[in-house]
């Protein structure tokens, strides 16, 4: 879900955010970090993932993408 626009393709890339490289991840930006190692409620990420609102959830609506199972997202929250 994440990678077709947060991976590698620089042109479908959305916000400027690479996920498929550990440097992208968990790079800080504005503040934040997508992804801080061990601690998915610091990581920007996860909050994405689990948010209750239009404009902050992943993926975001107008994406069309199916949200993320209970199961996809327990493995997230593992990983």
């Amino acid at each position: 879900n994440c990678f077709a626009c947060h991976g590698p393709d620089a042109h479908e890339r959305k916000g400027k955010l690479r996920l498929d490289t550990a440097d992208g991840a968990y790079a800080e930006r504005e503040g934040r970090r997508a992804i801080v190692p061990g601690k998915p409620d610091e990581s920007e990420a996860w909050q994405r993932i689990v948010s209750g609102h239009e404009d902050e959830v992943m993926p975001p609506p107008e994406s069309h993408k199916k949200p993320l199972t209970p199961a996809q997202r327990a493995l997230v929250r593992q990983w």
